[in-house]
């Protein structure tokens, strides 16, 4: 398979979310997704907005977001977040925020749209 030879992880992860959407139990694909480190493209596949309807029992909206790493601005971006501690000290309060230091491959994870 081409996507395992580029990346695993984004393969394993597409392959759990496949068996989850099929056996309607998440787990397995959300583990996948939140301890991934895909390398250009990344995925949010699943279920959303589910509730109970009265009269025709459980209901749930499928939804997919395909998001590609776009590697010039993700290098400038950390550039630019390396003098965000000198910025917020330079603001006209006394109490600053500490920007906490995070490694270069770290992830926002809960919307992994914007990876650091």
């Amino acid at each position: 398979m081409a996507a395992e030879a580029d990346d695993g992880e984004f393969a394993g992860y597409l392959r759990n979310r496949a068996r989850d959407l099929l056996s309607n139990d998440y787990e397995s694909g959300d583990a996948s997704w939140v301890t991934g480190r895909f390398k250009n493209l990344n995925a949010v596949i699943g279920a959303y907005e589910t509730y109970d309807d009265e009269l025709f029992g459980n209901k749930a909206v499928f939804g997919l977001s395909l998001m590609v790493e776009r590697k010039d601005d993700t290098v400038a971006l950390r550039a630019a977040m390396k003098g965000l501690q000198s910025l917020e000290d330079a603001l006209p309060y006394a109490q600053h925020k500490r920007v906490p230091r995070r490694n270069p491959g770290w992830h926002l994870r809960r919307d992994r749209r914007f990876r650091l």
